[in-house]
């Protein structure tokens, strides 16, 4: 009886830190469950503001020799300034115990030198003025530099990134399936007033959770979202390892869109998927995005492994060319709510002296 109880306990042991392992936040940098997506800058009242958000795919077949180093090339669109860059790398690196060092040159500017990998990763999450990763599964790595707004041309001409991956061990796979260049700007021929939210992460889903761990599902969370005085709002959604015909979803406040198999690989094999949904009449204070490879609620068979990596809001509001003669709330209208305000004053008067309002 001793002896089965012992053995009892023993289990419970090992499913205990079998459970702890599962469930604990990792080190920063590294999850192997993967990371929910987070807003991490946003920007609200931008005059003549705009987002380029450009993904190109440039991942090639076999295992490169080390160092390995590519390049591929940007063209923003003409801007007076860039408010705010932010540029994604997604490494494949075999295990999720290698190790290499990433050396990256936009324009000749080197950015951050990064050291990732290994389950002691210890590289920041969700900052947007440092270097962030994010490590899960069994190898799969995202960089998000900061530092690059500096870097980059505002005349249309291209912007080239060099990047090199070393790896002295010999084990890191180093190939990479897509650089994503996300920048807002101002342009003051653009007639509009922009909002944006930028979430990233690596949102780490698997058909069958518990092994390694990582969810079904995905949620975003944005909030605190003005409603009122908006021209046209859009979200755009971000994968890599998108499979066709293995469904998955993705939901802004309950809405589906682009079906059941949104992730395909529409970019080549390994390549990323980028969609971007109209969804103006769809906008809530409190916005819930939610990705999901669930069987039960996108069919079977769903995504085997899918990442969802950024995310992109942004909402278009209007313009005050100038403000007219009586704009008295300053919101380029002049209406009833400015003869309020005219009427709440209505013969008010702070001359000195006193003597001066009677004249």
């Amino acid at each position: 009886m001793n002896s089965q109880l012992k053995k009892v306990g023993v289990v419970i042991g090992l499913a205990v830190v079998f459970v702890m392992t599962l469930s604990s936040p990792g080190f920063a940098g590294f999850r192997i469950a993967g990371y929910d997506l987070q807003v991490v800058q946003s920007g609200q009242d931008i005059a003549n503001g705009a987002v380029s958000f450009q993904v190109n795919p440039v991942w090639v077949g076999g295992t490169p020799e080390k160092p390995y180093s590519f390049d591929t090339t940007f063209t923003l669109p003409v801007a007076d300034e860039i408010v705010f860059a932010r540029m994604y790398v997604n490494i494949w690196g075999g295990t999720n115990t290698n190790t290499c060092q990433i050396d990256t040159l936009v324009n000749d500017v080197a950015l951050d030198v990064v050291h990732i990998g290994g389950t002691e990763d210890s590289n920041p999450v969700y900052d947007p003025n440092r270097t962030c990763v994010y490590g899960s599964g069994y190898g799969t790595w995202q960089v998000a530099y900061s530092g690059v707004a500096e870097a980059l041309n505002l005349d249309s001409t291209a912007n080239e990134v060099v990047v090199t991956i070393s790896d002295p061990t010999g084990q890191f796979d180093g190939r990479t399936v897509d650089v994503v260049l996300a920048t807002v700007y101002r342009d003051s021929a653009i007639q509009q007033v922009l909002d944006y939210y930028l979430a990233e992460a690596d949102g780490y889903m698997r058909r069958s959770p518990g092994t390694p761990g990582s969810p079904t599902d995905r949620i975003l969370e944005i909030n605190s979202i003005d409603t009122s005085d908006v021209v046209e709002a859009a979200y755009t959604a971000h994968y890599t390892h998108g499979t066709s015909g293995q469904f998955d979803a993705v939901y802004f406040n309950d809405t589906a869109f682009g079906g059941e198999d949104v992730a395909v690989g529409a970019m080549g094999t390994y390549g990323p998927d980028v969609l971007t949904f109209d969804v103006t009449n769809l906008l809530a204070a409190e916005t819930t995005v939610r990705y999901s490879v669930d069987e039960t609620v996108v069919g079977s068979p769903s995504e085997f492994s899918l990442r969802a990596k950024t995310g992109l809001l942004e909402i278009i509001r209007p313009y005050c060319i100038a403000r007219p003669v009586g704009d008295i709330n300053a919101d380029c209208r002049v209406n009833l709510e400015d003869l309020a305000l005219l009427a709440s004053g209505w013969l008010d008067c702070n001359l000195v002296p006193e003597t001066a309002c009677r004249q």
